[in-house]
């Protein structure tokens, strides 16, 4: 994995901590072997998805897992679904669409990804999202 600038930065302030925590004025190869260790297991952490346990690059790009990221391209085309058996114009109280597609699930709808699901669909111009009065109105 090729390493960014910001992140080879990142190796020489934890070789320097390492020496520093030493009492060493000069980095060694085993400060620098070390900084590359937590770098590797850092990054393993971050791009380890929590509810698989599989290692997701992509969750490192966009900050949500690759089964997040299918829960919510499922949530958004449901959605539009659901908004579209609504006339062109009538608002849609966010509870009320919330409980329509909580009705269909056997799952608990997240919260935050549904609002996430909201906002790109208002992104993408297939409705507008009123924050003000938690509505949506299908354009």
């Amino acid at each position: 994995i090729p390493a960014t600038p910001r992140q080879l930065e990142g190796m020489i302030r934890l070789s320097e901590a390492l020496a520093r925590m030493r009492l060493e004025e000069r980095v060694t190869a085993a400060d620098v072997q070390e900084a590359v260790r937590l770098m590797r297991v850092a990054t393993l952490a971050a791009a380890t998805d929590k509810a698989t346990g599989l290692v997701d690059l992509g969750a490192i790009a966009t900050g949500h897992s690759a089964n997040d990221r299918g829960i919510l391209e499922a949530m958004s085309t449901e959605i539009r679904r659901l908004i579209e058996a609504h006339p062109r114009g009538e608002h849609i109280p966010l509870a009320d669409l919330r409980d329509e597609l909580q009705a269909q699930s056997d799952a608990d709808v997240d919260q935050q990804l549904f609002i996430r699901a909201i906002r790109d669909l208002a992104d993408d111009d297939i409705l507008t999202h009123n924050s003000r009065n938690a509505s949506v109105l299908r354009r």
